[in-house]
């Protein structure tokens, strides 16, 4: 009877630069993420550096719990502008789950920090000149396309995806801040110029 073998998953490489033996701490982090399914490992030793810190355990990885959480906080915007709400909190819950994924305690920091700015008053005020529900739709369309990379393990797309977005943002804000101006606005302005002409 022929004895037949199930193939076996391939498991996460790791790239070890020059290091003939590991400290237990650091074999513990490769066997840790390594039990994550994390793929991309690479272990850099800095020893001899005189860096900061002895080494950098690096590699990627997206858990489905992670990815469903980000998943669920875009179908969360989608139910608000459904319901014809801003989905501003649900915006930024998006780009927090990313960050919380990265395992990355300084970036989720930075990132609250972006967003407090982003909904702090002096923000609040200045909205109106380039929010729009099509602005939001397009956000929308770019999420999926960053949280379908994650998905698929791709960080190189989700990378390119997530930086598209934050340029498509920033070229929005700075084109609906200055399409925006409206003409009254731009009459008070002539007006106050032509007095401090004639002042």
């Amino acid at each position: 009877m022929a004895k037949t073998t199930s193939p076996r998953k391939p498991r996460a490489t790791a790239t070890i630069a020059a290091t003939p033996r590991l400290p237990k701490q650091i074999q513990a982090v490769i066997d840790a993420v390594r039990d994550k399914k994390a793929t991309g490992l690479v272990v850099l030793d800095l020893r001899k550096a005189g860096a900061f810190t002895d080494f950098f355990v690096i590699c990627t990885g997206a858990n489905p719990r992670q990815v469903q959480a980000i998943a669920d906080a875009l179908d969360e915007m989608d139910q608000e502008m459904a319901a014809g709400r801003e989905p501003l909190p649900c915006d930024r819950l998006f780009h927090l789950r990313i960050a919380e994924a990265t395992g990355n305690g300084a970036l989720v920091h930075v990132i609250k920090l972006l967003w407090d700015e982003r909904t702090g008053p002096l923000f609040s005020r200045l909205e109106h000149h380039y929010d729009s529900p099509g602005l939001w739709q397009t956000a929308m369309t770019e999420h999926r396309k960053v949280l379908e990379s994650i998905a698929a393990h791709d960080p190189d797309a989700a990378r390119a995806a997530m930086q598209r977005h934050l340029d498509h943002a920033y070229k929005r804000f700075s084109k609906g801040w200055n399409a925006r101006t409206s003409p009254d606005a731009a009459d008070g302005r002539q007006r106050g110029a032509s007095r401090r002409a004639a002042g």
